[in-house]
């Protein structure tokens, strides 16, 4: 008799809308903690089921690694930069740290926002 292993559900993922990184941005103050960020929350499956059209573009073709972790002065939240093939973009994954879920992610293009010239 074979025995069937259910298929893990992916991850539900959800975009950040402008407002919403705005909010979570502007009313927080961050510290770079890259060197030394621990987190209960694995990223890597919320990163797999993120959808292509979620990317603007980019592409991590299954493969990411974290550039950046900025963590708000009250420990409560998590901004996680994953690198991608374009200076300066990055896909950034929102950690609730309380809660210990993701909330959502988003691209943040430090080009677009500062008005630099790029090939992307």
């Amino acid at each position: 008799m074979f025995k069937f292993l259910k298929k893990m559900k992916s991850p539900q993922t959800f975009l950040l809308n402008q407002k919403q990184i705005d909010q979570l941005q502007d009313t927080k103050n961050f510290t770079d903690v890259t060197r030394s960020a621990t987190s209960s929350v694995d990223i890597g499956p919320y990163v797999k089921a993120i959808p292509n059209s979620h990317y603007d573009g980019l592409k991590l073709d299954g493969v990411y690694a974290v550039g950046h972790v900025y963590r708000t002065s009250e420990n409560t939240y998590d901004l996680v930069h994953i690198l991608t093939d374009y200076k300066d973009v990055f896909l950034v994954i929102a950690v609730d740290l309380e809660k210990e879920k993701i909330i959502g992610h988003y691209v943040m293009d430090f080009n677009k926002l500062y008005g630099i010239d790029s090939t992307h």
